[in-house]
């Protein structure tokens, strides 16, 4: 998830760490993006195999019935991650002050009020927290009326989610907003 990368890069920014340790996660999310474009070509694919398969045995209600719900997670999954390059793209362009060419400048990564402003005090950060959780919670429902019992943590996870900060008292108080934005 490219925009969840982008996000804690925007969170690490309040850090005020060295610029070169900034460009590394520039560099790391451009690689992230080299990914996700190949699974989602990937992804879009493995759903019309499915589909294929399907037609090809017959059409069996079952098996339709998979291609429904494969159609649905995928359909899902690129509308989720839709709306995290939107908020990614409207995050750098606060930041670089509505300039999209400075969106990946030094001095622009060093900004952290215009994004923690957005996020945080502006609510985006708790529509992104319901939007992950709507989706995590629809995935699971079609996994599970298809017998696949599969579970996992939100993609939207507060300190007090997270094992690793179970001792650093100060961070378990902050909600998810706080906690992952600020």
């Amino acid at each position: 998830m490219i925009g969840m990368m982008y996000l804690v890069l925007t969170a690490l920014l309040a850090l005020q760490i060295k610029d070169s340790v900034l460009e590394k996660f520039v560099l790391m999310e451009s690689g992230l993006e080299t990914s996700n474009s190949f699974y989602k070509d990937s992804n879009g694919s493995l759903v019309t195999n499915i589909s294929d398969a399907a037609k090809q045995q017959g059409g069996k209600p079952e098996d339709l019935a998979v291609v429904e719900d494969a159609e649905s997670v995928h359909a899902k999954t690129t509308e989720i991650i839709a709306y995290l390059d939107n908020l990614k793209k409207e995050v750098g362009e606060i930041s670089a002050g509505g300039d999209p060419e400075k969106v990946y400048k030094r001095s622009t990564l060093k900004k952290y009020e215009e994004p923690s402003r957005f996020l945080v005090e502006q609510k985006n950060a708790d529509e992104l927290k319901a939007k992950l959780d709507a989706y995590d919670q629809e995935v699971m429902a079609i996994l599970t009326k298809n017998g696949l019992s599969k579970s996992w943590n939100s993609l939207a996870l507060s300190a007090n989610e997270n094992d690793f900060y179970k001792d650093y008292k100060e961070e378990l108080k902050k909600d998810y907003a706080e906690f992952s934005f600020y």
